[in-house]
């Protein structure tokens, strides 16, 4: 059984080798292949004030995948703090574990014995995954001579939809917008050498929105980040959280998503281990606008699988909401790892027999 560190795990998986497992996944998922289970989460309120709130989460999500002999479960383990940032609510997970540190594993099994293969974190391969699935909206839904891309946010998550999207479409400039100038700058310098991408730091969310193709909201916001005038003709829009277009917009746009959720997107399976949660916006974050039924959204499975079709011509404004399935896909990405980290000579082995019993439960 290997235990492996997000540092292992960087040096063996590139951003092109999550588009081809994610797409590959994706493919069997279409076939009736591969199956996930919905994140739940536990939520244990610890203070409340006016315009701030934090609480314990325990989330978990656990998936299958057949065609990599693999499952998987994620866990995480945080504590969360809503607050409100020049006049919205943000979410942030606050670093309090063993000097200032996040809890997210990965548990991964295999399917042909039983016998758990690895444990792994969950931090670079979930930035990855979020901006491949991103990348394969792009891919599969943005127009072939899409160039431009309109950036909403400069944190973890930006900088990978922008490493994915680059390996599946010619971009030639991106416009980034957050509200801190400081942090747009910075990323604009060393995303745009990195990648060898212009990219331009502009002071509003509408002038990076403004020409752009492709449209990626990757910020922290529970609420909208956008106006639904500013989505023009052709566009593909990306939300890495679903608060961040309001029903506006989202009419708009054919919307598409990872996958049908049972009860819908904006359905969590939530239990609550201490009342008085009315005053946190636990559900903020999941809630899809007013109106909309998530239950109507086409899937990217069918579609990387060829068995539907994508945009129907060069005007119509496409909408990806990176939401479902993810349990399945942290299987595949995690027995990929496994296999690349032990052809690398990477990882800490520990016996087999510390994660096995003599007892039949």
């Amino acid at each position: 059984m290997l235990v492996l560190s997000n540092e292992d795990i960087e040096k063996v998986l590139s951003m092109k080798t999550f588009l081809e497992v994610l797409e590959n996944s994706l493919s069997e998922l279409a076939a009736g292949r591969a199956v996930s289970r919905y994140m739940q989460e536990l939520y244990d309120p610890r203070h409340i004030e006016s315009e701030i709130a934090e609480a314990y989460v325990l989330k978990t999500m656990d998936g299958l995948i057949p065609f990599y002999s693999a499952s998987a479960i994620r866990m995480n383990s945080d504590l969360i703090r809503w607050e409100k940032h020049e006049g919205t609510y943000r979410k942030n997970k606050i670093p309090v574990a063993a000097g200032r540190k996040w809890v997210g594993l990965i548990f991964l099994f295999n399917t042909t014995t039983g016998a758990m293969s690895g444990i792994l974190p969950d931090g670079y391969i979930q930035r990855m995954r979020v901006g491949a699935m991103g990348g394969l909206s792009a891919k599969y839904l943005a127009r072939k001579n899409s160039t431009n891309v309109g950036l909403l946010g400069s944190g973890w998550q930006a900088g990978a939809q922008i490493m994915a999207v680059s390996e599946v479409i010619s971009i030639k400039r991106v416009k980034v917008y957050s509200p801190t100038a400081e942090n747009r700058e910075k990323f604009a310098k060393d995303f745009g050498k990195s990648l060898a991408i212009e990219i331009q730091p502009v002071p509003s969310a509408e002038e990076a929105v403004e020409g752009a193709d492709i449209v990626i909201a990757a910020t922290s916001s529970l609420e909208p980040v956008i106006d639904a005038k500013w989505a023009k003709e052709g566009m593909h829009l990306i939300s890495v959280r679903l608060p961040e277009f309001d029903s506006a917009t989202l009419r708009k746009c054919t919307v598409w998503t990872a996958s049908k959720i049972p009860g819908g997107l904006s359905v969590r399976n939530v239990s609550l281990a201490i009342g008085g949660t009315d005053k946190i916006p636990v559900r903020d974050k999941d809630r899809i606008a007013p109106g909309i039924d998530p239950n109507t959204f086409p899937e990217l499975a069918p579609l990387v699988a060829r068995k539907e079709s994508g945009r129907k011509n060069d005007k119509e404004i496409t909408c990806f909401m990176i939401r479902g399935d993810t349990g399945m896909q942290f299987a595949a990405i995690g027995a990929k790892t496994i296999e690349l980290a032990r052809t690398h000579g990477l990882g800490r082995e520990l016996p087999d027999e510390w994660f096995c019993q003599d007892y039949h439960p």
